[in-house]
């Protein structure tokens, strides 16, 4: 396995590679894996807009349930790393 390819891959270096993980206080895929959850969620809700669009009797509250779901995951991340990080960050909701 080539050197570059293997930092891609190496937990321990992340810091070296990508700020953001850094910040995010999480491995390569940790965050590999959040980024995909809220991608996965996204499109779900985006189905079903379509959807209800579509048809205004179907899915009538299954897109906003899922962005509620969504915006909690997030601010729940946010929480957790303002606990760990002992910092301020700030997310609000309007």
């Amino acid at each position: 396995m080539s050197g570059k390819l293997y930092k891609l891959y190496d937990t321990n270096k992340h810091q070296n590679m990508f700020k953001h993980l850094v910040y995010a206080n999480q491995s390569y895929f940790e965050h590999f894996h959040d980024s995909i959850t809220y991608s996965w969620m996204s499109c779900k809700a985006a189905f079903a807009f379509f959807g209800h669009a579509l048809w205004p009797d179907a899915f009538e509250t299954t897109g906003s349930s899922i962005i509620f779901e969504l915006q909690h995951k997030i601010i729940r991340k946010y929480e957790e790393r303002n606990l760990e990080n002992k910092e301020t960050y700030c997310l609000q909701i309007v």
